[in-house]
């Protein structure tokens, strides 16, 4: 086998608190992390040696800055191996949108540079290298589908999600970088008035999911909405068709679960109107 081409999803967070600030200068959070049915596409092939990365995706870095290129050369290193790899990246998900769209292209790197190779390097040893490239790799790594993350999101607890929705991804055109949102929190925080177990139990089928809106939460909400009025606007229009409307990790991604498809349907349909931003109908997985 030369080459192998993986499927890396993109995700949401359907809760996500900032708990304080480490002696690492990362933050303690508690999230839950929920994969859904948007994938970017990467191919790795063996090549002699180093790392070539290829994408036509405008504006993404295609060297060191890469987070791919750099979980595909960390696993060079790491098992010293002789020969190097071509990445080769069909971007489908939206870069600094809080979707998650990097760490699951580096996840795939990882995976797919196990296989491509045959490591077989066990699932412990994997998750800490995944977590030495980004915070959010070791879920993408994991298979979960739905879990709650806590650490620096990488300590991981798997949720059974028996809720079935479709999600309605509502994308500013604008890019909202993670380490900006971090650098303006304040810390001490109040608590949330929401509980991140209540709403694993009611993904879990253990609560009424009448609940499920007012468990929603996103601590960067109150730093993102003030600081980009169009994404404000762009939760607000949202709200117009659901109630379940949530920023997704530091945006600008704002989401919309429904129940029912034709809804979901239309309210893109609706929104697409504006003008102001892309719209993406995709359901969990």
């Amino acid at each position: 086998m030369r080459s192998i081409t993986l499927n890396g999803p993109a995700k949401i967070n359907l809760y996500l608190d900032v708990i304080n600030k480490r002696s690492d200068g990362f933050h303690n959070i508690v999230t839950i992390f929920q994969r859904i049915n948007l994938y970017d596409s990467i191919k790795v092939s063996i090549i002699p040696r180093g790392v070539v990365f290829n994408c036509s995706y405008p504006h993404l870095p295609k060297g060191p800055a890469n987070i791919a290129f750099k979980a595909a050369r960390l696993m060079i290193k790491e098992f010293n191996l002789s020969k190097g790899v071509r990445l080769a990246l069909k971007k489908r998900i939206p870069v600094a949108a809080g979707l998650g769209g990097g760490s699951s292209d580096a996840a795939s790197v990882i995976l797919g540079i196990n296989k491509l190779f045959g490591l077989k390097a066990t699932p412990g040893h994997i998750l800490r290298l995944a977590k030495t490239i980004g915070a959010d790799v070791p879920f993408f790594i994991s298979g979960y589908s739905c879990a709650v993350g806590r650490g620096v999101g990488d300590r991981l607890k798997e949720v059974s999600n028996s809720l079935s929705f479709y999600i309605l991804l509502l994308i500013p055109n604008i890019r909202v970088y993670t380490k900006t949102i971090y650098n303006r929190v304040r810390l001490p925080l109040t608590k949330p008035a929401v509980n991140v177990n209540i709403l694993a139990r009611i993904l879990a089928g253990k609560c009424k999911d009448e609940a499920l809106a007012s468990s929603l939460y996103n601590r960067f909400e109150e730093i993102v909405l003030p600081l980009y009025p169009i994404i404000k606007k762009a939760k607000e229009e949202m709200s117009l068709y659901t109630d379940r409307v949530l920023l997704s990790g530091s945006g600008p991604t704002i989401f919309g679960l429904f129940s029912v498809r034709k809804e979901a349907i239309e309210a893109a349909k609706k929104i697409r109107r504006e003008g102001k931003w892309q719209t993406v109908l995709t359901k969990v997985v």
